[in-house]
């Protein structure tokens, strides 16, 4: 994605729009400095002189009778307030288009990155970190917020500068050449200063980056960081982060504010010079020559303001490349879909030499070859390490395969709909993650639309969750989260298995369901997954033996290889890796050891 493609979501019609209405304000802005020269004539010198804007004030005042020096100063003073007024309204109306413009400009932006992240397999977050995937999503497009408000100044500032101006140029064309001049000075010092300041947005860019990655990691640890009493040296280290962070804001405020100063600086000093040389030839009047200074004034003013909003613009650069680059990775870790349909599945998911890895030259694993046959279920154990949640998240389709290495009733899964056969699979991560929301709430963030109360109930109750009952007696209401009765490790391993059947899926596959519980817990679990396995294709991941010896077949993996496979029963007796660690994790004899 680049900046020509983040132009689809400009919409443009308002864009130009916006920009009619700010050239027309300096239209109006023109006419309102015009109308200075005859209020001038006849405060200064009791009259209207011959020009222009003195004709057109004598030639309107004449259609309400108004001779006199007090009824044109009236005349004159209401023309300013009606043109001030209409320019009010043109500021405010091109004002609020262009905010519009910004704000969804940046809100389709940040709509198309997610769905890039979502569509892109989960190598992309492997590779870039969670810290640095929500800076992508949030805090750069924030900035870039910030960086195309000042597309209004541009716009605003231009039509401005070029009205005062062309007003400037009216009183004296030889003016205007000498203040063109001047113009190579402006983009000198301008050149230098925005340089200056996008280099030094780009090192903000990287603090700000290691600013969320030290907090996101810094709360995911804060037990730990606790227990250890570090809270003086994290602290400490918050401290230089921060500080860093203000010191390349005050670097990057302190260049803008010099680039607004010496512009600010150079314009008046230098035409205020050439305009006493011109003056010192008798070409303008008293009236005109104050115009004129006001006018230049104002256009100085307007200048520097277009090269301040330049130089925040220039600040878009870098986090634009971040997010370029953050989305090339993202289509290139992108799990490829095929078209074929996937509605059920009838035989076995079979996996054949298949071999992975996370980063090249380094196999998790490494020509695994197994069936799982529908209708049963299998389980994958073995030591941590071993490759066994990598093996779910390939099946799942999280990272891509290889061809020829997984079939779903002998067709090849890459050749399926990732989405069809997604819609029959049911997950359970190691993580439990909840929503500090409702049991309905955490329910529907993953059921299809229209789902029934009835339907998340009974999903609820086939895992054995206790809802209805004590601090659950208000049913699907019942809140968790803060300020809430903290579920127990076996509730909320029944609450996700129970958010993973609301989608009605003909495959399970649970990632280490009864780790970190206790024995009633375990137990508890167990039933759960029986009553939720039924009639449907089960894998489970675990290390703990005793909670698979019922299971149809077990899979053992060590290294990323299969060591044994087979019936529970059949692997017990042969006395190898699933036999000793049923023994060491429960203590009982097996029929090998006796």
């Amino acid at each position: 994605m680049s900046l020509k493609d983040c132009s689809v979501w400009l919409p443009r019609r308002r864009l130009a729009a916006a920009s009619l209405i700010a050239v027309g304000s300096a239209v109006i802005e023109m006419a309102t400095l015009a109308l200075l020269v005859p209020l001038f004539q006849l405060m200064i010198d009791g009259g209207l002189a011959d020009g222009v804007p003195a004709r057109a004030v004598q030639r309107f005042a004449l259609t309400f009778g108004a001779t006199s020096r007090e009824s044109l100063l009236g005349v004159v003073a209401l023309l300013l307030v009606a043109t001030t007024c209409t320019r009010v309204v043109f500021d405010y109306v091109g004002g609020l288009m262009m905010s519009r413009v910004t704000h969804r400009f940046v809100s389709d932006l940040r709509s198309a990155i997610w769905e890039r992240m979502l569509r892109s397999g989960r190598a992309y977050l492997d590779r870039t970190g969670n810290s640095k995937a929500h800076a992508v999503m949030l805090a750069h497009t924030y900035e870039i917020s910030g960086c195309l408000g000042a597309l209004k100044g541009v716009v605003t500032g231009t039509a401005l500068a070029v009205a005062y101006g062309v007003t400037s140029a009216i009183f004296s064309a030889k003016l205007l050449i000498l203040c063109a001049l001047l113009y190579p000075v402006y983009r000198a010092v301008g050149k230098r200063l925005s340089r200056s300041i996008e280099f030094r947005a780009e090192a903000r860019r990287r603090i700000g980056e290691r600013h969320i990655a030290y907090v996101d990691g810094s709360l995911a640890a804060m037990s730990l960081l606790q227990s250890a009493n570090l809270e003086e040296r994290e602290a400490h280290r918050q401290r230089e982060i921060a500080r860093a962070s203000a010191s390349a804001d005050i670097a990057i405020d302190k260049r803008m504010l010099a680039l607004g100063s010496v512009q600010e600086l150079l314009l008046p000093c230098l035409v205020v010079g050439l305009f006493f040389i011109v003056r010192s030839d008798g070409g303008l009047t008293s009236a005109q020559a104050l115009v004129f200074l006001l006018a230049v004034r104002r256009m100085s003013g307007q200048m520097s303001s277009i090269f301040a909003s330049l130089a925040v613009l220039r600040r878009m650069r870098p986090l634009v490349d971040a997010i370029e680059e953050s989305m090339r990775l993202a289509e290139a870790e992108r799990v490829p879909s095929g078209t074929a349909p996937v509605a059920e599945l009838r035989q076995e998911i079979r996996i054949s030499g298949l071999t992975f890895g996370y980063e090249p030259g380094a196999s998790v694993l490494r020509a695994v070859s197994l069936a799982i046959p529908a209708g049963k279920r299998t389980a994958i154990v073995g030591p941590s390490g071993s490759g066994k949640s990598t093996l779910l998240q390939l099946l799942l389709r999280l990272y891509d395969v290889a061809p020829r290495t997984v079939f779903i009733d002998g067709r090849d899964l890459r050749d399926s709909d990732v989405r069809a056969w997604r819609a029959l699979v049911g997950y359970v991560s190691q993580d439990a993650i909840l929503l500090n929301e409702t049991l309905r709430d955490n329910l529907r963030a993953f059921a299809s639309e229209g789902i029934t109360d009835e339907a998340l109930l009974a999903a609820l109750r086939s895992v054995r969750f206790p809802v209805g009952e004590g601090d659950f007696a208000r049913g699907l209401d019942a809140r968790l989260g803060d300020g809430e009765r903290a579920l127990s490790g076996g509730e909320r391993q029944r609450l996700v298995m129970a958010r993973a059947l609301v989608r009605r899926p003909q495959i399970l596959l649970l990632d280490e369901p009864t780790s970190a519980l206790d024995a009633a817990a375990e137990s508890a679990v167990g039933e759960a997954i029986r009553a939720a396995s039924a009639g449907r294709t089960l894998v489970t991941v675990s290390h703990r033996i005793a909670t698979v010896v019922d299971y149809d077949h077990v899979v053992v993996l060590d290294h990323g290889r299969i060591l044994e496979s087979g019936a529970p029963a059949e692997l017990l007796r042969r006395g190898g890796y699933f036999a000793k660690t049923f023994e060491a994790q429960t203590g009982a004899a097996t029929p090998a050891s006796a």
